[in-house]
């Protein structure tokens, strides 16, 4: 991190508290401020622009047609990202790798989990407002009632 004028490490770091999720943002959700903000971070915070780059790169992963391309695609990030050298990348790095057949089913099923996690969603609601049931059953027809939509 380089330092700045009068106060060095303290006052960058002062500079990007609360700048988490405005890095963490889609670049077309962002306010003109916002971008403003982000572009000043990569600017004056080299690694946290490889980074951010990076983050934007793997996102582009979805915009290929072919699972193929998007399999070239993700194999070029990994190698970037590995060759950067940054240590908090590993995780990432070895999550993607991981599971990098997983990632390419989307490419052949486009098919996601989003119907499943509203169904648990619910559940754990129905859970939730009764503060626990007596038995498996008594919650599985509250479940139902509730996901009819009927109550």
């Amino acid at each position: 991190m380089e330092r700045s004028e009068g106060g060095g490490r303290l006052k960058d770091a002062t500079k990007l508290k609360g700048q988490r999720f405005v890095l963490l943002r889609n670049v077309e959700n962002l306010s003109p401020s916002q971008k403003e903000r982000v572009d000043w971070i990569l600017e004056s915070h080299k690694e946290i622009g490889i980074v951010y780059g990076l983050k934007e790169s793997l996102r582009d992963t979805w915009d290929y047609d072919s699972g193929y391309d998007a399999a070239n695609h993700l194999l070029d990030w990994l190698i970037t990202a590995e060759r950067t050298g940054i240590s908090a990348l590993r995780d990432i790095i070895k999550v993607v790798d991981n599971h990098f057949s997983e990632i390419l089913n989307w490419f052949r099923s486009k098919m996601n989990n989003g119907v499943m996690e509203g169904m648990n969603s619910v559940i754990q609601a129905v859970k939730r407002r009764a503060r626990g049931y007596r038995d498996w059953r008594n919650l599985r027809t509250m479940c139902y009632l509730r996901g009819s939509g009927l109550c």
